[in-house]
């Protein structure tokens, strides 16, 4: 590695073809999660409110919730809307 002068990613990619050689040394994504209806409906529901991509990670009842935005004005506008309801008690 040092004497070839490799990167990390380079370093990875021979690391997975050495473990697999039938690898083309591409990283694989993991099978898609089975996600329970419900919360794939709540989070088609918040992203048809809010108008942006909502992901909702359930783990045993702890959890994310995760809001994507392109631009800093929709991000300001999902602030506006939270903070508009007021502090929670």
């Amino acid at each position: 590695i040092v004497a070839q002068g490799l990167n990390v990613r380079q370093t990875e990619t021979i690391v997975r073809q050495i473990r697999d050689p039938r690898s083309d040394g591409r990283a694989r994504k993991p099978p898609p999660r089975f996600k329970h209806p419900d919360t794939r409906d709540l989070e088609n529901s918040l992203g048809d409110t809010l108008g942006l991509k909502v992901e909702v990670r359930d783990a045993g009842g702890k959890g994310e919730l995760r809001i994507s935005y392109a631009t800093l004005e929709q991000l300001d506008d999902v602030c506006t809307r939270i903070f508009r309801g007021g502090p929670s008690k």
